[in-house]
């Protein structure tokens, strides 16, 4: 992995989250106006590299839109600004997929020819009936989405960032989706100040994946489902989120991934606030072999106010995320013997 967290250390970690955020920079004026009943994808195709293209108020009922040049994708505001989607079961007339991939289906897919996009004030609202995403990002893009609500994935994902992604989610809604923000292959993301809620899952790192998530409320997601899981070698900074109420884990930790978790809130999780997934929880066969470290998170255990149900922590060994001067457990040298 390019970037190490452990590397970093907590504290620059923290100082690089700050420096992902959306740029200070003057917003560009528009260079392209569409009002509801024109075709944003005609407008997409037409439109020049660097284009800034706004969409008035209204609703737009979408089959699937194709960015494949470097441009900004601006509404009035996630209420004001509506995509909505036509899937029902095949693919739309002219949806057309980019070589190389798979048959999918998404509101917005993204890929990398793209480079550099941008995504503000608008909201998808996907479908019931099939297996959709809101928003698909696949191979080297650079993409900000901030200001966006996207609803009602119900059989796939609101954001699914794939490849190498580079991304920054800001202020955004991920709600009622199937998983609410998926990570792969090697993707990078940044995801602050989002409330992600009432998806089967909320977020999902795998592979080696990377993200630092802060000042998040991740709440109500799935009836087992978990908050937040890291799954494969995928890293994770998890600061000032408060992770409350899923139906599975708070935060759940598998194979040898690793998180440094600081100054969260983990309340009223269906299982436990923060978990492994190693042999003495749950009776699993696994073996953790990843890290965690962290300090001053708030995770109660089953007999306090608001406490998680099954326990604060599993293994014990991880009291220390409670304590002020932290701690660490590194089971990578257990694993391999160094």
């Amino acid at each position: 992995m390019t970037r190490s967290l452990w590397g970093l250390g907590a504290a620059a970690a923290l100082v690089v989250i700050a420096g992902l955020g959306v740029s200070a920079e003057q917003t560009p004026s528009c260079t392209i106006f569409v009002q509801p009943g024109e075709s944003i994808q005609a407008v997409i195709d037409a439109a020049p590299v660097g284009a800034v293209i706004c969409l008035a108020a209204g609703e737009w009922v979408v089959g699937g839109l194709v960015i494949n040049r470097s441009l900004t994708l601006r509404g009035q505001g996630p209420e004001e600004t509506v995509l909505a989607t036509t899937f029902s079961g095949a693919p739309p007339p002219g949806w057309r997929l980019p070589a190389g991939f798979s048959f999918g289906m998404s509101m917005i897919l993204i890929f990398s020819s793209a480079e550099k996009v941008v995504i503000e004030g608008i909201g998808l609202s996907g479908s019931r009936f099939v297996e959709t995403s809101g928003i698909d990002v696949r191979g080297r893009v650079e993409i900000t989405i901030t200001e966006c609500d996207i609803r009602a994935n119900y059989l796939g994902k609101g954001i699914w960032l794939g490849s190498s992604a580079r991304a920054t989610i800001t202020n955004c809604t991920v709600s009622q989706n199937s998983y609410g923000i998926v990570l792969q292959d090697s993707a990078r993301a940044t995801i602050a100040n989002c409330t992600i809620t009432e998806n089967d899952d909320g977020i999902e790192l795998h592979n080696t994946t990377w993200a630092a998530i802060t000042n998040c409320t991740i709440n109500w997601n799935g009836i087992v489902g978990n908050g937040i899981a890291l799954e494969d070698t995928s890293e994770a900074l998890i600061s000032g989120c408060s992770v409350t109420a899923n139906g599975g884990n708070g935060i759940v930790l598998n194979d040898s991934s690793q998180a440094i978790l600081t100054g969260n809130t983990v309340l009223r999780n269906g299982r436990r606030g923060v978990a492994l997934d190693d042999v003495p929880c749950d009776g699993t066969s696994s073996a953790f072999s990843g890290r965690v470290s962290g300090s001053g998170n708030t995770v109660p255990g089953p007999g306090d106010p608001d406490g998680n149900e099954g326990s604060a922590v599993c293994p014990d060994a991880l009291v220390f995320l409670m304590t002020p001067e932290g701690g660490e457990l590194d089971l990578r040298r257990t694993s391999t013997g160094e």
